[in-house]
């Protein structure tokens, strides 16, 4: 059996063996594929940044292929955010959660 302490690497090696004939993913939500995908910060590729400028396209949908995982060097992902407050509200329209990020402490 598989430990849960296998790495990214082994895991896949294990997935691949002759032995599995398939990995199949049920009710697996297309933002968290996204996510698995890209990782925390992504860009529109420059080919296709290029390709719309040049068509005029000003649409705010992409395509997979058409963005690019950025690693965390390259971006300041949530550098400077020193606090992160998690809210969840009940209410008779049921309930809500948000999350806030700042760089200063606040009070409610």
């Amino acid at each position: 059996s598989l430990s849960l302490s296998l790495s990214v690497g082994e895991i896949s090696t294990e997935l691949a063996g002759p032995d599995i004939e398939g990995v199949y993913e049920t009710k697996v939500p297309a933002l968290f594929r996204l996510i698995v995908e890209l990782g925390c910060a992504c860009s529109v590729s420059s080919e296709h940044a290029r390709f719309r400028s040049l068509t005029n396209d000003v649409s705010d949908t992409y395509e997979l292929e058409n963005l690019q995982f950025k690693s965390e060097a390259e971006t300041n992902y949530m550098n400077n955010i020193r606090y992160l407050y998690f809210y969840e509200i009940n209410s008779s329209g049921g309930v809500r959660r948000q999350m806030q990020y700042s760089n200063k402490h606040t009070t409610i």
